[in-house]
């Protein structure tokens, strides 16, 4: 994508190709803190598995929804977080 034009750029039809770097980037970014919240004691990381659990749900929706118009908005699931809180900040 030669546009440094953000609205350019998004409507470009080589945009999926373009994100796809940045998906996996984002997904090594993951697995990377993965690997230390484990190191470390629950208490301690219970912020950051929250977290990261509630930001990587939203990269997936916006990877199973595409780039490509029409791009439906991807929203936060109420029931979807409640359970991350559950699984990472209580149990």
């Amino acid at each position: 994508i030669a546009s440094s034009e953000p609205l350019d750029a998004i409507a470009n039809p080589a945009i999926d190709q373009a994100c796809a770097s940045v998906i996996e980037r984002a997904r090594s970014h993951f697995a990377e803190s993965d690997t230390i919240i484990a190191r470390s004691p629950r208490r301690v990381v219970r912020t950051a598995r929250i977290m990261s659990a509630a930001y990587r749900s939203i990269l997936e929706h916006l990877v199973a929804r595409g780039w490509l118009p029409p791009r439906a908005p991807v929203k936060r699931r109420r029931a979807q977080l409640i359970w991350i809180v559950l699984c990472h900040g209580i149990l």
